[in-house]
């Protein structure tokens, strides 16, 4: 259960980070439904030290975790585990890599969206000759690669948001809402 709580507490603060909410009224802890109280307690002490905004941003954090499925609480769940295990420059290098990647177009993001489908589908001693392979070359040797592999990655995209292969994306957007 413990866990659990942290796993929430940081879903919820990762949620107030990157969401922006609209200017609210500060809402008192009482005021609170009792679901929403249970599932903010580990922010009880220091509610009334909030903004409006932060109190808000938890509610919304709260609200969708209640309209998630037990699978989809599963999932979460696991992945903040694995988030937890990180040190935090790693930490930092995935939230700057995320970043860059909801920065670029619609066609680029559907592009390295189905590369990493395709990557995926591969037998695995195929993926870890390809990992080695890349790991060995020097910078330029990958930016020559990367290069090369433009072109022909243009002409690659099936449509939109249709994935070149039948393999599951490893978090599709409806269960990522809350990184927007």
């Amino acid at each position: 259960m413990d866990n659990f709580l942290r796993f929430f507490a940081f879903r919820l603060s990762l949620a107030a980070l990157l969401i922006v909410a609209m200017p609210v009224v500060a809402k008192d802890w009482r005021a609170l439904s009792e679901n929403e109280q249970k599932i903010l307690a580990p922010f009880a002490h220091n509610w009334d030290a909030m903004t409006a905004e932060q109190q808000q941003r938890l509610i919304d954090g709260a609200s969708l975790w209640n309209s998630m499925s037990a699978e989809e609480k599963r999932l979460a769940h696991r992945r903040f585990s694995q988030w937890q295990r990180y040190g935090v420059d790693q930490r930092q290098r995935i939230l700057e890599r995320f970043a860059r990647f909801q920065a670029l177009p619609p066609r680029q993001q559907r592009l390295l969206r189905q590369n990493y489908l395709r990557f995926n589908a591969l037998p695995e001693a195929q993926k870890r000759r390809i990992r080695n392979r890349w790991q060995a070359m020097t910078a330029s040797q990958r930016a020559d690669a990367l290069r090369r592999m433009k072109p022909r990655a243009n002409s690659q995209i099936v449509g939109e948001g249709s994935p070149s292969n039948n393999a599951r994306e490893p978090m599709p957007p409806s269960q990522a809402r809350w990184f927007r």
